[in-house]
């Protein structure tokens, strides 16, 4: 008997040991891994509060633009932008979006939370897509102006409300239709414009030009004009006013950057949403 205990023995410590250790082991269990949704540039990009705290929105639908200009310049725009900013000028949401990428082009809507802020829309047909960085200024990526329509609202957001905007965007830049008179020489190979008024960046806050920038133009001279009359092209400018007077110098350059032509022309009168027709002579 005592024998047999004493094979028993070993195994029940051996057993209690075991027993023991699965007692003491601390149990963990594998942390579920968050993936963040990557999000489009702009939407949203600086509302990192909770989203429980967002109960109240924006509903914004842009009709068609206001028509400032002759049955002969119809207002077009392909791209749209819309940026939210709160009452310390901190950028709260973007949306960028572009016509023939979406069904619902200039139907926007967001959730913010209850406070003061101020909406800022731009539409125009530039290559690249304009994104509103601050309230201080607007310029396009390549420096060229296109036909460009915007809006401010000012707007408060109450807990629970959600605002219906339909809005209707103002053109905020003037147009130069300058023509040629005279044969272009069978030697042009571009055309440099320099204004007097205007710039190509513009304060969102007033549609305005920041300055008087009087930075050159180019335009290429097409093989199919050259000799021939009546060449025309088309300049976009922001102003820092509804009217100015502005003086332009045109010089026609040949592939070498020596003028070939060039002219002088002052007392143009432009106005914003409206077009000034030039007879370059």
């Amino acid at each position: 008997m005592k024998r047999r205990t004493r094979r028993i023995f070993p195994l029940l410590c051996a057993m209690l040991i075991v027993l023991v250790n699965i007692a003491c082991e601390k149990v963990s269990f594998d942390k579920p891994q968050h993936t963040d949704t990557p999000e489009q540039p702009g939407v949203n990009d600086d509302n990192d509060d909770d989203d429980a705290d967002k109960t109240c929105g924006i509903d914004v639908q842009v009709t068609p633009f206001v028509i400032t200009r002759s049955v002969e310049y119809p207002p077009s725009s392909d791209k749209l932008t819309f940026a939210v900013f709160d009452s310390n000028r901190k950028r709260v949401g973007m949306a960028l979006q572009r016509r023939d990428e979406m069904e619902d082009f200039g139907h926007w809507h967001q959730n913010f939370k209850p406070g003061k802020y101020s909406l800022i829309i731009i539409g125009h047909n530039t290559y690249y897509d304009v994104e509103i960085a601050n309230l201080d200024s607007v310029g396009f990526f390549d420096d060229i102006i296109r036909e460009t329509y915007s809006k401010k609202i000012d707007f408060e957001l109450k807990a629970g409300e959600t605002l219906s905007m339909p809005v209707t965007l103002d053109c905020i830049t003037t147009k130069l239709k300058m023509q040629f008179v005279d044969a272009m020489p069978k030697d042009a190979w571009s055309i440099r414009v320099i204004l007097s008024k205007g710039d190509y960046l513009f304060n969102p806050l007033t549609g305005f030009a920041l300055s008087n920038l009087p930075k050159p133009l180019y335009f290429t001279v097409p093989d199919s004009v050259r000799g021939k009359a009546g060449y025309t092209i088309y300049i976009n400018r922001f102003l820092m006013q509804k009217t100015d007077v502005i003086d332009m110098t045109a010089n026609i350059i040949n592939i070498e950057s020596d003028d070939v032509k060039s002219y002088q022309l002052t007392g143009i009168q432009a106005e914003i949403g409206k077009t000034s027709e030039i007879e370059v002579k």
